[in-house]
């Protein structure tokens, strides 16, 4: 992933010294090279830094005119960062050394990226788990059978229905989710919610067909009530 973002460096016209060409550092003289200055108030003694070289014991001569003298300049920079696979969204990812430069050769610091991962248009996520809505038929739900479903790293896994499969249960397909973030080698669940398709209308012949498999349910009343429910969705 190319990321692009800008940083304070080293000013590319004084190489970092601050100075013009042909000039240099001389010895601040206010606080003759200490970078501190003392001073009395009352009967206290108290020091501070400089208020001239702040501090530094040193004053350019003349200051670089890209830096102002700072010797370090604000610059558009890119890096291909690598994503860490199962990487959540919000997680923070640190660079060493992509960060702005310190003062006094103090080196880079570290970028830190916060990642937001785009909504897939298939799947929803529960940390390594995939979640998939898939219809099935209702012969299907009550018979049972294999389905086709889609998959983050390959199409058609095979997912058994088993029979009697109602409205909203879920079949779980382990270790076809997403890889866990640290352990790659590791995955998650795909979770598929089965949402049933009942047919709204029917025929003559598929009507009297269901009623009389109703009927020979009826001694059960846990199928009847089962076909009664079925009934009220395509009366």
């Amino acid at each position: 992933q190319s990321v692009s973002y800008t940083r304070v460096d080293t000013c590319s016209v004084c190489h970092g010294s601050g100075a013009q060409e042909g000039s240099s550092r001389r010895t601040c003289p206010t606080c003759k090279g200490s970078g501190v200055v003392q001073f009395s108030q009352g009967f206290f003694s108290m020091r501070q830094s400089c208020p001239d070289c702040g501090g530094q014991g040193t004053i350019l001569e003349r200051p670089c005119k890209a830096c102002h003298g700072s010797g370090r300049e604000r610059t558009k920079t890119s890096m291909t960062l690598k994503i860490p696979q199962g990487v959540r969204d919000g997680i923070v990812l640190r660079v060493p050394n992509g960060g702005d430069i310190g003062t006094n050769d103090g080196g880079y610091g570290d970028l830190y990226i916060e990642v937001h991962v785009k909504p897939h248009n298939v799947f929803q996520r529960d940390g390594a788990d995939l979640i998939i809505e898939q219809t099935i038929s209702y012969p299907t739900a009550v018979l049972g059978g294999v389905l086709k479903v889609k998959n983050i790293k390959k199409d058609d896994v095979k997912a058994v229905i088993p029979e009697g499969s109602a409205h909203g249960s879920v079949v779980i397909l382990e270790g076809e989710g997403m890889p866990v973030l640290g352990k790659p080698a590791k995955h998650g669940d795909l979770k598929i919610i089965l949402n049933i398709d009942v047919p709204k209308k029917l025929s003559g012949k598929q009507k009297e067909l269901i009623k009389n498999l109703a009927e020979s349910f009826e001694q059960d009343k846990n199928h009847k009530s089962f076909f009664e429910n079925l009934f009220s969705f395509i009366a």
